[in-house]
């Protein structure tokens, strides 16, 4: 890969990045819907009770950080 790939990688990432959240903002869609805390969900998966619980806690901050600062 050369330096001209890269820059339209580059320029690529940016376009679709833009169009993202265009969409987002447009639709004033709630990115933050699927960070919900989904216990039977991670039941499914086999996690037990305290890794379910560090999950969520996990969650709950990424939760924060991403309303946080989405406007």
């Amino acid at each position: 890969m050369n330096y001209v790939d890269a820059i339209r990688y580059v320029f690529i990432a940016i376009f679709m990045s833009g169009i993202y959240m265009f969409v987002v903002k447009t639709f004033n869609i709630d990115i933050t819907a699927g960070l919900a805390n989904n216990d039977e969900f991670y039941r499914s998966l086999g996690y037990t009770e305290e890794r379910i619980a560090e999950t969520n806690v996990m969650n709950g901050k990424v939760f924060d950080f991403v309303t946080k600062y989405q406007a």
